[in-house]
């Protein structure tokens, strides 16, 4: 694996090609954006991007939610799915500041009927200091994909498993909006799991 890159793939022709694309269901290639380094990273291990450097992916399902998911407190995040370099169904997650400046975005979406499977979408680091130190939150541009693309990466999308994370489930947690995301029901993963 040294001579593949765990970068996004960031054009549909690039996703299109894949012979197949992986994905394990429930458990999705996790990424991570690291707000206290202004950095993303795979699984906490391999560093992507140099302290605020951006990320763009191609989302293929998301889901905006408050809950106590990975030993937080209750919050707001954001979910993203994508597709990796490597034709890999990957997640993303962000919370607090970085969802509110999200909900901004979306909402310049929103009016002009524009949905976060319809593009191309970039997380900026914008460094950030209080009384605790410095930190990272993260802004958002987006570049429309075409029809052809959106349609053909719906498609795409469609012939997958459900997507969901299964370590991002929680049984209080209030999901405000999603598209594509599809997790069964909480206690029938938790018996599947035991």
């Amino acid at each position: 694996m040294q001579h593949q890159t765990y970068h996004p793939a960031t054009d549909v022709a690039t996703i299109k090609n894949f012979e197949e694309i992986q994905y394990l269901q429930g458990a999705p290639r996790t990424y991570r954006f690291h707000a206290k380094a202004g950095n993303f990273n795979f699984r906490g291990e391999t560093q992507l991007t140099a302290r605020g450097e951006s990320f763009t992916f191609i989302p293929i399902a998301y889901r905006f939610f408050a809950g106590e998911v990975l030993g937080y407190d209750y919050r707001n995040w954001v979910e993203f799915y994508f597709i990796n370099q490597l034709g890999q169904v990957c997640s993303i997650l962000f919370h607090g500041y970085s969802v509110d400046n999200l909900r901004l975005t979306f909402a310049d979406m929103h009016y002009d009927r524009i949905d976060f499977t319809q593009i191309k979408l970039t997380a900026i680091p914008e460094q950030r200091t209080n009384q605790h130190g410095s930190y990272y939150l993260a802004s958002f541009s987006y570049e429309l994909l075409t029809e052809e693309d959106s349609q053909a990466l719906q498609a795409i999308t469609n012939a997958l498993p459900p997507l969901y994370r299964e370590d991002t489930l929680a049984t209080l947690e209030t999901t405000t909006l999603k598209q594509n995301y599809d997790p069964p029901e909480v206690q029938q993963v938790a018996t599947q799991a035991a």
